[in-house]
């Protein structure tokens, strides 16, 4: 049985796109496909012009890690390392000079209301905090497109508001493009489109 046949869709540069559908309609499927941690069976994903699809593994990893962010339900912070470390954790492994991605993260993080946050741990955060952090953490390499899958499942009624508006707010300044892989109603009114799954195919798209 395929996991998702004939998804056919393209995301503009800097749109806000919602996916949606009920539990196994292949919505994580194809955010590991768009992140390139998957491969297509058939078909073709391109990025930038770039049909990634055909590439060796390691200039696909070198594309996730130049191009793409992660945002996860589960935020994934490591608990040995302090907030600023955990927002630089990318960049360091990117290459990116440590000084340089210091900086960078420090502006992230006050760009985000966690500039007096920077030496805690994970373990000192709220659970609205440690998703904001993993926002930025995902911004860290300035990747092109930002995949988010469920951002906000474990967050109450206020916290789920307020990641959702930093979300849009990061992409309306950034022009970077989100892709959103959502249960909550909530996100639909913010989408420039949103794309609904149902057994593995695209059953309709709004806008």
């Amino acid at each position: 049985m395929e996991a998702l046949c004939g998804v056919n869709f393209e995301a503009k540069k800097g749109e806000f796109v919602i996916i949606a559908g009920p539990s196994g309609s292949g919505k994580s499927t194809l955010l590991n496909l768009l992140g390139l941690l998957d491969t297509p069976t058939d078909g073709r994903i391109v990025i930038d012009g770039v049909d990634v699809s055909t590439l060796r593994e390691s200039r696909r990893t070198r594309l996730r890690n130049e191009k793409i962010g992660f945002v996860f339900q589960f935020f994934n912070l490591m608990p040995e390392l302090n907030l600023i470390e955990n927002v630089m954790l990318p960049g360091l492994i990117y290459g990116t000079n440590k000084e340089k991605l210091r900086r960078e993260a420090a502006e992230l993080l006050r760009m985000i209301g966690l500039d007096g946050q920077m030496k805690q741990g994970g373990s000192q955060l709220s659970g609205g905090q440690m998703q904001r952090a993993a926002v930025a953490r995902a911004l860290i390499n300035q990747p092109s497109i930002v995949l988010a899958d469920e951002p906000t499942g474990n967050l109450d009624s206020k916290n789920t508001e307020e990641i959702i508006e930093l979300m849009r707010k990061l992409n309306k300044r950034n022009k970077q493009t989100f892709l959103i892989v959502t249960h909550a109603p909530e996100m639909f009114g913010q989408a420039d489109k949103t794309i609904f799954l149902k057994d593995g195919t695209i059953e309709r798209i709004s806008s």
